[in-house]
């Protein structure tokens, strides 16, 4: 009969496992697990995994212990294999930054001959790419939510401000309209989209006029100061404001 040298058969998995024992320490790790992990064998062998990749590298809210430590349990107490949930465990680079990185985990219960847990294999699968894309779709879904409430919002100050008789608008740091309300509009006699993007020069100010106010937009922009002024003016339709 040949005898199987099993560390060597279990060293070679092509899928990164690690063997625990009932305490979660590791006795044994794959190459594959080394080299997924970028940890070394003197860094596990004798450890318990909750040591080797605890929370802290991730954030204060993390739970991927707490969740990799009741996976285990429930492994011990059922004699059943568990599969973990998708959890971030960060892996340090050779350059000694960490990298974001997601896995799966499935614990398997190895029983003794009186039936108990006498090992566990625990194996990692990554999902680092589902994990990035489901990260895309939720700040996809965050960006939608926000337009549509900006779009929302910007219905109801386009509404509320058009409703006035008093001549509402505002500028970008150029000096160029961003908005007008409808009553400015009547009085220049142009549509909003001749409007928007202009300055005073464009919307056929007189020069002397549509220096004065640029200087005082800027003004405004420098000091984030309130200026009050008031500035006679009749539009090319021979309505004055």
């Amino acid at each position: 009969m040949i005898a199987l040298d099993f560390r060597t058969i279990f060293e070679s998995l092509p899928e990164p496992r690690l063997v625990l024992t009932p305490g979660f320490d590791v006795v044994a790790a794959s190459y594959s697990y080394l080299q997924a992990t970028n940890v070394g064998l003197e860094d596990l062998l004798g450890r318990s995994l909750l040591e080797v990749f605890p929370d802290k590298s991730v954030d204060a809210e993390a739970t991927s212990a707490d969740n990799l430590r009741a996976s285990l349990e429930r492994v011990i107490a059922t004699r059943a294999a568990d599969a973990g949930p998708m959890q971030r465990y960060d892996v340090r680079q050779s350059d000694g930054q960490l990298q974001a990185r997601y896995w799966r985990s499935r614990n398997t219960p190895v029983l003794g001959s009186g039936g108990e847990v006498a090992y566990i294999i625990h194996g990692l699968e990554e999902a680092s790419g589902v994990a990035e894309r489901t990260e895309r779709i939720r700040a996809e879904d965050e960006r939608l939510a926000l337009v549509k409430k900006v779009e929302q919002q910007a219905r109801f100050f386009d509404t509320t401000l058009s409703s006035i008789t008093d001549f509402a608008y505002i500028f970008d740091k150029d000096g160029r309209f961003m908005y007008v309300n409808q009553a400015l509009l009547d009085l220049w006699g142009l549509p909003l989209e001749e409007a928007v993007g202009k300055n005073f020069f464009d919307l056929r100010y007189p020069d002397a006029l549509a220096s004065k106010l640029q200087r005082q937009i800027q003004q405004v922009f420098d000091d984030g100061q309130l200026l009050k002024d008031e500035t006679p003016y009749t539009s090319p339709t021979g309505a004055g404001g």
